[in-house]
């Protein structure tokens, strides 16, 4: 018991002075495949953890899932943690479609619950409108954009002319607006040469373009770093068994997979936190035709991507996902 103290005190001082020693809170735009799986919602609700701890702005939440249940799912997780009102951007041109079953049982159980008129429909918008609106009213190299699915939002937004939002194309509003890519996409270690990641699978040419010309740093979690954090169902529910409405453990429920991996948590964790992650030397990653990937070492390479995990790190990772997912919900109106 007073190693489990002492581990867990250690962690929140690394929390603690990671905090002390950046810039906070850090401007993010969230892009998911919400509803291909239910990680993604897990990520959402860390994200307004560290909200709350003020670690974390969160401008926009994007999608590439074409699903109508996609804005009201998002919106009912962010009216949990009273911010209903934060954009959200759907696909603007055909594209994957998931109606995830673990979404409409949620919505079903908790939606009248949590958003004041659910028959209301929720802020969505076209989503490359929205991220070209969201950087051209950010202050330069301000913005960290966080991506846990398919690359088509972050392709189209790269390749957008000059318009009424903004003179600048897409590729100048990426360049001068934001800081770099935080991407859970690919695999770099322990994967057969011709194994194609999910992320990319779904969207080969974007993920193509995207790592073709993407003008800031890039962050790549392969699909490696999720696989060793296994988070037990069983765990969750000790977590919230003061909270067993919290909507993306409700999804979990129904989501009824004994041991989940965590990818997508892993984002978001390593741009406010990245000291529990280390990173490889630079180089540059290019997507094959194929959708398989490569990583060549480049002296000055724009990227790098997190070097898989040892069995220490990973339990750290997951201690420090489950305190923050924990905390009791910090709402702007508190």
């Amino acid at each position: 018991m007073i190693k489990r103290i002492f581990t867990a005190l250690c962690g929140i001082l690394v929390l603690s002075a990671a905090l002390a020693a950046a810039e906070y809170p850090k401007r993010i735009v969230f892009d998911t495949d919400i509803g291909s799986d239910v990680d993604d919602g897990l990520a959402l609700s860390l994200i307004h953890a560290m909200i709350g701890r003020g670690e974390l702005d969160l401008l926009a939440v994007t999608s590439t899932n074409a699903s109508g249940l996609v804005p009201r799912y998002v919106r009912m997780l962010n009216a949990y943690f009273g911010r209903p009102d934060i954009p959200i951007g759907t696909p603007d041109m055909p594209a994957m479609r998931m109606d995830g079953n673990f979404m409409q049982l949620t919505l079903d159980a908790l939606e009248a619950r949590y958003v004041a008129d659910p028959s209301a429909p929720p802020p969505a918008e076209p989503a490359v409108p929205l991220l070209r609106r969201v950087l051209a009213e950010s202050p330069d190299r301000s913005v960290t954009v966080l991506t846990v699915g398919f690359a088509t939002n972050l392709a189209r937004l790269l390749d957008s002319p000059a318009d009424e939002i903004s003179p600048m194309t897409g590729r100048e509003l990426i360049a001068r607006k934001t800081d770099r890519l935080i991407i859970m996409a690919g695999t770099f270690s322990g994967r057969p040469a011709d194994y194609v990641e999910n992320n990319i699978r779904f969207d080969i040419d974007a993920a193509r373009r995207v790592a073709g010309g993407w003008p800031v740093p890039i962050v790549w979690e392969g699909h490696e770093i999720g696989s060793s954090l296994l988070f037990p169902l069983d765990r969750l529910q000790r977590i919230f068994a003061a909270d067993p409405d919290m909507p993306a453990y409700v999804s979990c429920r129904h989501f009824g997979i004994p041991t989940m991996a965590l990818w997508d948590l892993a984002v978001p964790l390593f741009a406010v936190h990245p000291g529990y992650f280390r990173l490889s030397p630079p180089g540059r990653v290019a997507i094959r035709e194929d959708g398989t990937c490569a990583f060549t070492p480049e002296e000055n390479g724009r990227d790098r991507y997190i070097e898989p995990l040892t069995g220490e790190e990973s339990v750290r990772i997951l201690e420090a996902f489950g305190w923050l997912l924990s905390q009791p919900p910090r709402r702007n109106a508190d």
